[in-house]
């Protein structure tokens, strides 16, 4: 009962993280993107596929123990994900970003009619 819960929760939270990224919210999702985020302190949350190798990249277990790293450095919050399917089209890794990424506000602000940088 308590797995099925977790398992719920889970897919709540990873599509909250999909649906902000696809609004050019505040979610990032693929190794270059997170990593970028995490490198700027912008993680709230890290959701990274409980299996390492189902993460995309040369490497995927470095990688997944890099970005861990960073969270944990940066203070965010690390999520395993045991189901891979819910981060697959992110390959295996989103964030919960505390502000919106950069490129994302760049859009926003072309969309808007301001085509200054942030």
């Amino acid at each position: 009962m308590a797995r099925e819960q977790d398992a719920r929760d889970d897919a709540d939270r990873v599509a909250r993280v999909l649906d902000a990224y696809r609004a050019g919210g505040l979610g990032m999702i693929g190794l270059a993107g997170v990593s970028a985020a995490l490198d700027n302190g912008q993680v709230h949350e890290l959701f990274i596929v409980a299996d390492p190798t189902r993460l995309e990249g040369p490497d995927p277990a470095a990688s997944a123990d890099t970005l861990v790293a960073k969270a944990r450095q940066t203070g965010a919050r690390v999520a395993f994900i045991e189901d891979a399917a819910l981060l697959a089209e992110a390959g295996g890794v989103g964030a919960a970003a505390l502000s919106a990424p950069a490129e994302n506000r760049v859009r926003t602000r072309i969309q808007e009619g301001k085509h200054s940088e942030p």
